[in-house]
């Protein structure tokens, strides 16, 4: 077989249902000159046996001894590929099939890069857009940007390999967010390029943040610790992320959780009417919360 060009790495486990449909959008890609690492963290369900029915030479399944989590599947991947360039799947999304085509032929043309990502279809069931939205940031150096939110997925991202290992892989103290804080370190390394046409079926598991707010504010305050100089390096940087996370929390129901963020971000910048605003339109149903921040310029979205 033509050593690969690319090597898709896929964490699975217990995704019997999804993994299939996954890994074959990755199979029917039109760039061909590519292995998929599906690595296995200890599933205990027919995941093996749908995958050998692909019957296709460049699949490797790769089972771990013990589940080491999404992040450490990813890492076990990453030791494990052949590529010069390193891709990412997950095992509930799609591909469509020029996304790894127009990626590879965006790398040719910016040999600078040590990234390029994809926007994305993002479906949660019942509106489906494509992200990121355009705007200023989204390419080359997009450290400043990412320092705001994350709009780079990993199923979307294409990594040079060497960059991949300097990185040293996903940080497993994160078991939410790890992309995000993946795409602040990789940032750092050089220009990341963008294909602006979604190429990715992103299906947003229902209720995630409602079944674990807690989970989501512990690593975004991690996130801010780790990497404080960039993302608040001061009052204002470090009020705007306490207002998106309690803005969020506030859309998903958690009002009097998302109050005390708000209220952080206040005190931080007593005179913005934005913080003021979003504390005083917490008090709301939350249904009534995400109709007026969406209106009023998708406040912290």
């Amino acid at each position: 077989m033509t050593a690969p060009l690319v090597s898709v790495v896929l964490p699975t486990k217990n995704r019997a249902r999804t993994v299939g449909a996954a890994a074959r959008s990755v199979l029917a890609q039109t760039h061909s000159r590519l292995e998929l690492i599906v690595v296995d963290d200890g599933s205990t369900d027919d995941t093996r046996a749908v995958l050998e029915a692909l019957g296709d030479a460049r699949l490797r399944i790769l089972p771990l001894p013990e589940s080491r989590g999404a992040s450490g599947a990813r890492n076990a991947g990453i030791a494990a590929a052949q590529g010069e360039w390193i891709a990412f799947q997950d095992s509930d999304d799609l591909w469509l099939p020029e996304k790894l085509e127009k990626q590879v032929a965006c790398a040719a043309a910016h040999p600078d890069g040590v990234a390029v990502y994809t926007s994305y279809w993002r479906d949660d069931g019942a509106t489906r857009e494509a992200l990121p939205r355009p705007g200023p940031g989204l390419e080359d150096d997009v450290l400043p940007r990412l320092a705001r939110g994350n709009f780079i997925t990993t199923q979307t991202l294409m990594v040079r390999a060497d960059a991949a290992r300097r990185l040293g892989g996903f940080d497993l103290a994160f078991s939410a967010l790890n992309d995000w804080e993946y795409a602040l370190r990789l940032a750092q390394l050089g220009p990341i390029h963008w294909v602006r046409e979604p190429l990715v079926e992103y299906h947003l598991q229902p209720d995630s943040l409602t079944k674990s707010p807690g989970r989501f504010i512990r690593n975004y305050a991690r996130l801010i610790k780790k990497h404080r100089a960039i993302l608040a390096p001061d009052a204002r940087a470090e009020a705007w992320h306490w207002a998106t996370m309690g803005n969020r929390l506030c859309r998903e129901g958690h009002r009097g959780w998302g109050r005390e963020f708000l209220g952080r971000a206040w005190r931080l910048r007593p005179l913005d009417p934005r913080y003021a605003g979003a504390w005083f339109l917490s008090w709301l149903p939350s249904r009534i919360f995400r109709i007026l921040t969406q209106a009023y310029g998708k406040f912290h979205s």
